[in-house]
């Protein structure tokens, strides 16, 4: 399954993708332009200029440093995180009360492999969702068990903003948390995935 998709990763991160790889390329200019400085033979009463371009040097570093890492991980946790529904054999499900804090309860579990894949494969229907301070709540986090596969899958799906009203958040993750972007794989909107959820892994929970 090709998610997420080259497409809805140009779609969530947009100009992101190459803010990085621009500020880097002028703090490359900012110290290539620092070190000549520093082989030309000092002027008398300038000594302080030679240095004048040291801060932007070190702050476009850092910028496009933080931009390029953050951006890039989820991009390549996105590519790893790829795999055929097909192939997926068992998915192990708690809930989560909000992002970051599942329920302490034993996980329940669906191994109908055709009830898997065909709930799985509604994510490549998944579209971009930014966030707009909010934090999200009330859902599960599910595992995505895929035999001979050492990469630990998981979707985290979201009802509620702490904005207010209902949403269809879908997180892809490596790993249980997904705090950042070193540890998810963008965050998504998935009406589909969502409806397959209330279908098949609410009566898992009833009464509960």
């Amino acid at each position: 399954m090709d998610f997420p998709s080259a497409g809805q990763l140009i779609r969530h991160y947009n100009a992101f993708l190459i803010s990085g790889p621009l500020v880097l390329a002028v703090s490359v200019g900012f110290w290539i332009s620092w070190i000549r400085s520093l082989r030309k033979p000092p002027v008398a009463g300038t000594s302080g200029g030679r240095h004048r371009l040291l801060p932007f040097a070190l702050a476009t570093l850092l910028i496009g440093s933080v931009h390029f890492l953050g951006i890039y991980a989820s991009v390549a946790n996105a590519i790893r995180f790829r795999f055929d529904p097909k192939d997926a054999t068992e998915l192990r499900i708690v809930r989560a009360t909000e992002e970051g804090r599942v329920v302490d309860e034993p996980p329940r579990t669906i191994s109908d492999r055709a009830l898997i894949a065909e709930g799985l494969s509604r994510l490549a229907l998944s579209e971009s969702r930014r966030r707009n301070h909010e934090h999200f709540l009330e859902g599960y986090r599910i595992q995505i068990i895929v035999p001979g596969s050492t990469t630990e899958r998981y979707v985290s799906v979201y009802r509620k903003s702490s904005g207010g009203g209902s949403v269809t958040v879908t997180v892809p993750h490596l790993g249980a948390g997904h705090a950042g972007t070193m540890s998810n794989a963008g965050e998504y909107s998935c009406p589909g995935f969502h409806d397959w959820v209330a279908r098949n892994v609410d009566p898992l929970f009833a009464g509960r």
